[in-house]
């Protein structure tokens, strides 16, 4: 069982390794792409041939469902747990196939139900619900179909940085010593390591509106780093010699105006 482990869990090298050649491809292909359409006949439909150019800034805002890749079969379990993000975005058109986005803010990861056992203070065991609450940065190259319609369909990539600023633990379970219900709070930053590498795929329409762009998103998040702190796992016996991976699904809403 324990053996066939790492041909279902991939390093977080190796897919790390994979992530960095596939955004070197979109690069050399975007590449491509300005220098094809950048020359003195190029237009983007209105004669003027900047319309599909420039810089847009805004808001994005979203919902992120979370859950843990962990490694193990026993006490491996996770659920998963909604959170909120919000970010300020920058972006700019190169051209009207492609563009580049920034964006920096904050995003909540996490699961629930996840296992736990400790013997720390006592000690109890059952389940608990996590929220690690980040501080997030992206960086996203995005290929948009340039139909001739109020909306075009876009898809994006890129990578994903986040520093995890604290970590909060709602826990359900038996005391060791009464054999009582217990139902608290703990704040368990220490538990998880600080910052996370991860990668972005994602897909969205963008609607040309009066005044800016409307952009409707679904992405996906994977975390390469482990995520366990084994210098304090003294506090959830679950995590022992275990890896911890962030992932998480998004729905998100972003208004851009270009300046």
């Amino acid at each position: 069982m324990f053996k066939a482990l790492p041909k279902l869990n991939p390093s977080a090298m190796k897919t790390s390794r994979l992530f960095a050649v596939l955004l070197c491809i979109c690069g050399f292909l975007a590449l491509g792409s300005v220098q094809a359409q950048d020359g003195p006949d190029s237009d983007s439909g209105d004669g003027s041939g900047n319309k599909d150019k420039g810089l847009e800034v805004g808001i994005r805002t979203g919902i992120n469902y979370s859950t843990f890749i962990m490694s193990g079969a026993d006490g491996a379990h996770t659920d998963g747990r909604a959170g909120l993000s919000v970010a300020g975005a920058l972006g700019y058109r190169l051209n009207q196939w492609m563009g580049v986005d920034v964006e920096v803010g904050f995003a909540q990861y996490g699961a629930g139900r996840m296992n736990y056992a400790s013997n720390f203070e006592g000690g109890s065991q059952g389940v608990k619900d996590v929220t690690l609450n980040n501080i997030e940065s992206n960086l996203l190259l995005d290929f948009k179909l340039p139909l001739i319609s109020v909306y075009k369909p876009r898809f994006y990539a890129g990578p994903s940085f986040t520093v995890n600023v604290n970590a909060t633990t709602r826990v359900e379970g038996t005391s060791n010593i009464s054999g009582m219900p217990v139902i608290y709070r703990v704040d368990e930053t220490n538990q998880y390591r600080g910052f996370d590498f991860g990668g972005i795929i994602g897909a969205g329409l963008d609607f040309d509106m009066k005044l800016g762009t409307l952009k409707i998103d679904a992405r996906y998040r994977r975390g390469f780093n482990n995520m366990a702190n084994k210098n304090f796992n003294y506090a959830n016996n679950a995590l022992e010699n275990r890896t911890l991976h962030t992932q998480n699904v998004s729905l998100s809403a972003a208004f851009l105006i270009g300046l």
